[in-house]
């Protein structure tokens, strides 16, 4: 039984795939809606919906993103024996590959609840405007080891460009930092991840403090 589900997994999960383009072209991201809101004559009631959306979206995506950390870490383990179990570890495996799934799964949830909330025309609209670099790829397929370092770097004082908002966002809540106390206070080391906010989307998210764009960072779940 498990290898016939695990085949009807790998199906759909081709067939998905090929879906890659509709992905993209059919769902429109939050940056998007607020670059072209005025063409697409986008109401104070629906933006506030989009906001709520996205807040929601991305507390499911955060804790999706922890809970794929934790059963990669549990196949680290495995492969790291000597000699290892290959049932329990090709178990773990299809552990992760569910992980996975959730991950996209949320950010899918998020995109599809956006789309609902816009009219059949600003969607029809949308699709005229954004442009194929406004455009931003839906991947669906993930390599289990990419794994990417990230360098994190605040500018010195004599810096005099306008400085983003950064917001914290740990499992007791989110919060603000200035440029001093993330260079102090956070250890690039508990970083799950960084999301940079810019322009229109940044203001109808965190209002005026969003001006000069905003940096959410998502720290590990134990942190």
């Amino acid at each position: 039984m498990k290898k016939y589900t695990l085949l009807l997994f790998l199906f759909a999960f081709g067939f998905i795939s090929q879906a890659q383009d509709a992905l993209t072209t059919e769902l429109f991201d939050i940056d998007n809606i607020m670059k072209y809101k005025t063409e697409i004559s986008l109401t104070d009631k629906q933006m506030e919906a989009i906001k709520a959306h996205y807040y929601e979206g991305n507390k499911k995506f955060t804790d999706a993103k922890w809970k794929l950390a934790e059963q990669k870490a549990k196949l680290d383990e495995l492969l790291r024996n000597p000699e290892v179990a290959i049932e329990e570890t090709m178990a773990q495996m299809y552990q992760v590959t569910i992980a996975e799934s959730e991950v996209k799964l949320a950010r899918l949830f998020t995109l599809l609840n956006i789309k609902n909330e816009l009219k059949a025309d600003q969607q029809v609209i949308l699709k005229e405007m954004i442009s194929d670099t406004d455009r931003k790829p839906f991947f669906i397929t993930t390599d289990i080891n990419n794994e990417k370092k990230v360098k994190f770097q605040i500018s010195g004082s004599q810096s005099t460009g306008p400085t983003p908002l950064y917001i914290i966002k740990s499992k007791f809540g989110d919060y603000e930092i200035n440029t001093d106390q993330l260079k102090t206070k956070i250890d690039p080391n508990n970083i799950e991840s960084i999301s940079v906010i810019k322009g229109q989307s940044a203001i109808a998210i965190y209002g005026s403090r969003g001006e000069n764009g905003v940096i959410e960072i998502t720290l590990k779940k134990e942190n």
